[in-house]
């Protein structure tokens, strides 16, 4: 089948349902640790004993958690039955985003430049409100209430924040986000990440050179009038780059807990799921859509997920 088609709906719905499923593994890990003491000797038990404004675990949570959210809308997207293109790309993006952000701070070097990364990104959000809304910001309080402040004192308790934990010679400007967003697909080993996060942008913004690659023309009569489509290599592309990102940020995410029985958890499902993305890429390499059927292909033998190398024809990257 040509990569060009959108993905036959049958297909498209299994793929909605393993991404569910996978989105869900996530939620619940983050549930059982976020209700559980880490172990002393673990770095997140370090971390906690930490005043809550210099502590980083809060808002990599907040993120995951923001991702989380994201990445099951994309599912539900994708299991649809109604046909979605650059809303399914724009969604995409943005789980990236939010992402990036955990990773910037997931990855740094050392807890203390984890927590000058965390305090130096929110001093960033509050300063960018204030320029926005110089008098009342919304923000969210050390006692965890959200709610209307005055801009200057929530900027002060944020700069005083940030100047408790800063590190000598550490980062004073948070990258951008295209920065973040390559930083983290180029860590989970994504292909020409700024390439991807480009398109992905173009299509978020609505851009017409881009878009145009999601258009069908709706008959040879009016080659001008066509409607917009998702083609299955997109779909197999933005999949296969939301999962190895999850995975890398989770992975980390688990070391800080040292939750061996999480990070065991979450594999089993990974690789699940990684099995099926396979086998539904084959799938959709082996229909006919005028035959309406396989050929000789048998669809009823997915690989089994411990020997799947690949997902969606890539290397798969474990670990």
């Amino acid at each position: 089948m040509d990569g060009r088609l959108p993905t036959p709906p049958h297909v498209q719905q299994l793929l909605g349902n393993a991404m569910i499923d996978l989105g869900n593994a996530w939620r619940d890990a983050g549930s059982r640790l976020a209700a559980s003491d880490p172990p002393l000797e673990s770095e997140a038990a370090q971390v906690e004993e930490d005043t809550v404004g210099s502590s980083f675990l809060g808002p990599v949570s907040m993120s995951l958690s923001a991702a989380s959210d994201e990445f099951q809308a994309v599912a539900r997207l994708v299991r649809m039955d109604e046909t979605f293109g650059p809303s399914i790309a724009a969604l995409t993006r943005t789980t990236l985003e939010t992402l990036g952000r955990a990773w910037w701070v997931l990855s740094a070097t050392d807890l203390a430049r984890s927590r000058h990364r965390a305090a130096l990104m929110y001093l960033n959000e509050v300063k960018s409100a204030q320029r926005y809304t110089p008098t009342h910001i919304r923000a969210t309080l050390h006692d965890g209430r959200a709610e209307a402040v005055d801009a200057e004192p929530a900027v002060e308790e944020a700069q005083r924040d940030f100047d408790a934990v800063k590190v000598p010679g550490g980062e004073d400007k948070v990258p951008t986000y295209t920065a973040l967003v390559t930083g983290v697909m180029e860590a989970a080993d994504v292909d020409e990440a700024r390439a991807e996060y480009s398109h992905l942008s173009g299509v978020a913004h609505g851009e017409v050179f881009t878009v145009g690659g999601f258009s069908r023309q709706v008959s040879p009569d009016q080659p001008d009038v066509g409607s917009l489509q998702l083609p299955n290599s997109n779909l197999f592309q933005y999949i296969w780059t939301l999962t190895h990102v999850v995975d890398l940020c989770l992975l980390r995410w688990f070391e800080l807990w040292q939750s061996t029985a999480e990070r065991e958890r979450w594999e089993q499902r990974r690789d699940r799921a990684y099995g099926t993305f396979e086998h539904l890429r084959l799938r959709v390499y082996h229909w006919n859509p005028e035959t309406q059927d396989y050929g000789d292909w048998d669809p009823d033998r997915p690989p089994h997920a411990a020997d799947c190398t690949t997902a969606f024809g890539r290397p798969i990257r474990r670990g």
